[in-house]
């Protein structure tokens, strides 16, 4: 199923029900086949979903708040770029001071920002304007949980079910999954390990639940997923842009969207002397360099594509990876993350993730 089709159809909540949506990041459909025969959660899989694309944090947890494809969202990957204000900007880690370019940055509504709604993220995340939009400056309640301690995130979704009434939605967000893997593969053995320990509390959290359930006589019906995959990129595809780089000197800024699907904001004139300088650039055999119009054409972008207000952030050209390759912005000065596992773009891998459903009744 389309993960957006289902996220409108579970935050439809039946009046006397309570539902939980439980998102893991980066929990792919490749660890839970790898990993799933020694889970609790293997119980309860339904089927496999097919997450956003792009396939990134930003724009997937952007879409789920919202309810709208990602197309009609401002939001272009872990960076995007703002024409009018000539600035490129990282929506998730915006600081308060600049909570107006969060509003400007998101171009829908939040769907989630109204009563009846709760929320457990890490306190980190809280703090950020994008939760002030999230939550519709706070119509939507938050409650946060220390990432330090392991089970924490569980104790605080416990107590949070004890205040909830029926009809009410439950949507909790675990990133570490998608931490851990991104320095330790998404295979990897702290990766799986902390997948366990997940699951170990998940187990233990739906046994207080059902207690719950059966005192107060609501009924809650449960979804886990995630916002996308993984796949473990080889030192020698990982490319890093630097101030070097010849074909950006074509370019108005430096690269927008994410590392496998990098959009390219040509200087107006210079198309195509970007597109010769970028297919003789070593990266080039790894990307397909396409316009916004021909993604939309391929169908990435569902049936309303991209809206007329987001479309300047998806620039020129888009570059869609057609393997397994990474390309970093280091152009500012940054240092390299050197990343073990990486996302944002169509491969099967990153769109693929897996979907758990089940009742107490």
């Amino acid at each position: 199923m389309d993960a957006m089709n289902f996220y409108r159809m579970f935050f439809a909540v039946p009046p006397e029900r309570l539902r939980i949506l439980l998102l893991i990041d980066g929990f792919g459909m490749n660890l839970f086949e790898k990993e799933g025969h020694n889970l609790w959660l293997n119980e309860y899989f339904f089927e496999e979903n097919r997450s956003v694309y792009p396939s990134t944090t930003a724009v997937a947890l952007s879409s789920l708040a919202s309810l709208r494809d990602p197309g009609e969202l401002g939001v272009t990957g872990w960076t995007t770029w703002l024409p009018n204000r000539k600035s490129l900007i990282q929506v998730l880690t915006l600081e308060e001071p600049e909570a107006s370019i969060t509003n400007e940055t998101l171009l829908v509504p939040s769907a989630l920002g109204k009563t009846g709604v709760r929320m457990v993220h890490p306190r980190p995340y809280l703090q950020k304007p994008y939760m002030g939009w999230t939550t519709g400056l706070g119509r939507a309640k938050s409650y946060g949980y220390s990432i330090e301690q392991e089970n924490h995130w569980a104790r605080v979704t416990e107590e949070v079910v004890m205040e909830s009434k029926a009809g009410e939605l439950l949507y909790v967000y675990l990133p570490m999954i998608d931490s851990s893997s991104h320095f330790d593969r998404w295979d990897g053995e702290k990766t799986a390990r902390i997948l366990r320990t997940i699951d170990h509390n998940l187990e233990s959290l739906f046994t207080a639940l059902t207690r719950w359930s059966k005192s107060y006589h609501i009924p809650i019906e449960f979804a886990i997923t995630a916002d996308h995959g993984l796949l473990n990129v080889p030192p020698d595809r990982y490319f890093t842009l630097e101030d070097t780089s010849p074909w950006l000197k074509h370019l108005e800024c430096s690269i927008s969207g994410e590392g496998r699907n990098p959009i390219f904001h040509v200087r107006p004139g210079r198309e195509e002397l970007f597109y010769q300088s970028f297919f003789e650039s070593p990266e080039s055999e790894h990307f397909y360099l396409m316009t916004p119009e021909e993604l939309i054409q391929a169908g990435l972008f569902g049936p309303k594509g991209i809206s007329d207000a987001a479309r300047p952030r998806w620039g020129t050209y888009v570059g869609l990876a057609h393997d397994v390759v990474y390309l970093e912005d280091i152009t500012q000065g940054q240092k390299s993350k050197n990343f073990a596992a990486v996302h944002g773009g169509n491969h099967k891998d990153e769109r693929r993730v897996p979907l758990f459903q089940g009742a107490i009744e």
